[in-house]
Formats: C-alpha cells, sequence, structure tokens
C-alpha cells in the first residue's frame, strides 16, 4: 500500500479508531500494530469488486490514457 501514511499518522489514526470503538462497544480487542501478516481470500461469491481510487492530484483522465480529453467520444481502454 504505498499511498498509505507515514507509521506515526497511521499509529495515531489507529489509536483513534480504537479509542471511539472502546467508547462505543464493550469488547473491542487489537492485535500489534504494524506487524507483518499473511492475509489470503477466497472468492466465494456470485461476484468480485475491484475498488480502484485515484490518487489526489490526477486528472479525471485515467494515468497513462493518451487520449485527449477533448475529443468527443473518447474512452479509456
Amino acid at each position: 500500500f504505498s499511498p498509505a501514511a507515514a507509521p506515526e499518522e497511521g499509529r495515531r489514526v489507529f489509536d483513534y479508531l480504537v479509542k471511539q470503538a472502546r467508547e462505543r462497544h464493550r469488547v473491542v480487542q487489537t492485535g500489534e500494530f504494524g506487524a507483518e501478516m499473511q492475509v489470503t481470500l477466497t472468492n466465494d461469491g456470485p461476484v468480485t469488486f475491484w475498488l480502484q481510487v485515484k490518487p489526489e492530484g490526477d486528472s479525471e483522465r485515467g494515468i497513462g490514457d493518451s487520449q485527449s480529453q477533448s475529443e468527443p467520444g473518447a474512452r479509456s481502454t
């Protein structure tokens, strides 16, 4: 996750989230912040959605889109 926050900022946000959760729920547990993890995924449903978010400052066009925005009907592939 290259666009992730710096570790210090991430820790601050994580601690805030845990505090808010503990104020609202009886039992809240956490693991070790910043620990290495191995994660697996089994797609066992009718669909899988890919969520793509443009980094701040990117134009409306996709990165690497060579077509001009002014071309009528121009579509990125």
